[in-house]
């Protein structure tokens, strides 16, 4: 992966990404995303509109036809109904799936994702371990906890890495979120409790 120079301040606890990345560069990675829902769309809008991710690269599945034409709709991606195509076409896989779906979804892609993939969850409260073992240990991983003003590109993620996940895949996530906000690296132990204040701390604004 090439290296970038990003803005990070560094922490005991974490790398801060200060400000969202929009234009620098175009990656080359084919994003996929499971699930069309309001999360995945604003993520995903958010990459073509920052010209992160061209929108031909973007690949999004949901057994719902009419999330999926919202999806299509908002931002120029493709979509299908069928998860295990997305996984084969795509270089990071979004899990953007509700927690109760997470167990469906991952015995269906069990086997299916290879260890040059990387997916990234967004499910609230699903750990690193439990998805290793639903996908495989050898497959790449990173849990993040974005909050809804990523709706409308003010948000604040926080996320850590899975045990496979290198480097690399952190910067490439940085870059991703950035398009949506701010973005904290963080030990999982730590994701709770900010998955508590960035959640809950908009309403208080």
């Amino acid at each position: 992966m090439p290296q970038y120079h990003l803005p990070f301040s560094r922490g005991p606890h974490c790398i801060h990404l200060r400000f969202g990345i929009a234009s620098a560069f175009m990656l080359k990675q084919r994003i996929g995303m499971v699930g069309a829902g309001q999360m995945a769309t604003a993520l995903g809008q958010s990459f073509v509109r920052s010209t992160l991710v061209p929108a031909e690269n973007l690949l999004a599945s949901d057994p719902d036809a009419e999330a999926r034409g919202r999806f299509a709709e908002a931002t120029g991606g493709q979509t299908t109904d069928d998860n295990a195509r997305l996984a084969e076409q795509s270089d990071v896989i979004f899990l953007a799936v509700k927690p109760q779906q997470m167990g469906d979804v991952t015995t269906g892609l069990a086997g299916k994702i290879t260890a040059d993939k990387l997916v990234v969850s967004i499910a609230a409260g699903v750990r690193l371990a439990v998805l290793a073992d639903a996908l495989g240990a050898q497959v790449r991983l990173v849990r993040v906890m974005p909050n809804t003003p990523c709706l409308v590109g003010q948000g604040a993620c926080g996320f850590c890495l899975g045990e496979k996940a290198s480097e690399g895949d952190a910067v490439l996530v940085e870059q991703l979120l950035g398009a949506v906000g701010v973005a904290y690296r963080l030990d999982e132990t730590l994701l709770d409790a900010v998955t508590g204040l960035s959640g809950s701390g908009p309403a208080f604004v």
